[in-house]
């Protein structure tokens, strides 16, 4: 059987993998933090939760039991934070894990990437996507906000909007830049009489492809 690999390089790879699993139907989710005192731990939670949740399986082995109605886990996880997924289907007398799993077709799946920056995977006609949740995307407005009332220079403002390239150009993170876009623009306008173009404000809208696991 071939290796499996779970642990992701970078919070981009995750982020990546989520839509991937949640694009594939795997659309029950389980959000875990592993606190600071334990992660000298994880590699044994690791290995705990892949084997609660019988994640060692192959393709074949995948769909032998999506034949007979049974739900497949996967694991994946970035530092201290993991992700556990599950198809529909019933749960096997295999799995032996308690955790509380959402549906991320109900309830929206948050990814905290850090203390700024949390991002929300969200389904449309289009299919998933991600975007920044209420609080990251509120919390950056107001900063602009701030910015553009302080600063005495239009290009310290425009820094700041740029920064935001570093989000991966996911369909609905472009869609709230093209957003914040127009209101520095407006706001500009009003606070300091600086007319300013969209150029001027450049929006990444092509995404790379990262690689997802160690």
């Amino acid at each position: 059987m071939a290796q499996y690999r779970y642990i992701c390089r970078s919070w981009q790879g995750f982020v990546q993998q989520v839509v991937t699993y949640l694009s594939n139907a795997y659309w029950h989710y389980c959000i875990v933090r592993i606190p600071d005192e334990k992660i000298k731990r994880v590699t044994a939670i690791d290995a705990k939760l892949l084997s609660l949740y019988n994640c060692y399986m192959s393709k074949d082995q995948r769909y032998r039991r999506k034949q007979k109605g049974f739900a497949n886990y996967h694991y994946i996880r970035w530092n201290n934070l993991a992700l556990i997924v599950h198809t529909e289907g019933s749960i096997p007398d295999t799995i032996k894990g308690t955790d509380r799993f959402k549906d991320a077709r109900v309830e929206h799946l948050i990814i905290p990437v850090s203390n700024n920056l949390s991002l929300k995977a969200v389904h449309s006609q289009q299919g998933w996507t991600v975007c920044m949740d209420r609080n990251t995307y509120r919390d950056i407005k107001y900063e602009l906000y701030e910015l553009i009332r302080s600063s005495s220079s239009q290009y310290e403002v425009i820094r700041r909007y740029r920064k935001l390239n570093g989000i991966p150009a996911w369909r609905g993170v472009i869609e709230q830049r093209k957003h914040l876009q127009r209101y520095v623009i407006a706001q500009l306008q009003k606070q300091k009489n600086i007319r300013m173009r969209n150029l001027d404000l450049l929006n990444n809208t092509k995404r790379r492809q990262y690689p997802v696991f160690i």
